[in-house]
């Protein structure tokens, strides 16, 4: 019988140095894999980093119209904010790498499910949470770009959220369903 380590010699030759040249190849290469993943924030700062450039595929139509429409339960987090707010900044962080004026941008979010509490005030999340609404930061900064954001009333109704305690930048809706059948009527496009 073979001893374990003997043959593990015998079937792993030079391991010091593989681990050298892995190691030295490692420290050669992590300058271009940092820089590479440099992300860019072309109009929302801090929130939705892009990587863009000239060469790819389907970049958004600088001459079209865009009416985007993000249907919002999650409460998952993503860079300190609501991971799908921090998609909707992606999107216009997209948008305004392609072009797209402004002017041609319309972005409706109804936020209902797990999404509802981002909704309040920062006063009333505070006395619901006894911490400050992390989200309300992005919410202004996209409503500073034209965003609107809608609630489901009855998603507040079902959590004993107070309806008059919403953030300055969303609206009650009757609920999130009649907010994206709406808009969907309107000609909106569903985010998926």
């Amino acid at each position: 019988m073979i001893h374990s380590n003997y043959a593990y010699k015998i079937v792993r030759p030079g391991t010091k140095k593989r681990k050298r040249t892995d190691a030295l190849v490692f420290l050669l290469l992590f300058p271009l894999l940092v820089f590479a993943q440099q992300w860019e924030y072309p109009l929302i700062k801090g929130y939705g980093g892009i990587q863009f450039s000239e060469e790819i595929a389907e970049p958004f139509a600088a001459e079209e119209r865009y009416q985007l429409l993000f249907d919002i339960t999650s409460e998952a987090r993503k860079g300190g904010a609501n991971r799908s707010l921090w998609r909707v900044a992606r999107t216009l962080n997209l948008l305004a790498a392609s072009s797209v004026p402004q002017e041609n941008i319309e972005i409706v979010v109804a936020l209902h499910g797990g999404a509802t509490k981002m909704a309040l005030s920062n006063e009333a999340y505070q006395s619901l949470f006894q911490k400050n609404n992390p989200d309300v930061k992005l919410l202004e900064i996209l409503a500073q770009h034209k965003v609107r954001f809608f609630v489901c009333s009855q998603a507040m109704i079902a959590r004993s959220y107070p309806l008059d305690q919403l953030h300055p930048n969303v609206k009650a809706a009757l609920s999130a369903l009649t907010v994206v059948a709406n808009y969907q009527k309107k000609g909106y496009i569903l985010m998926p």
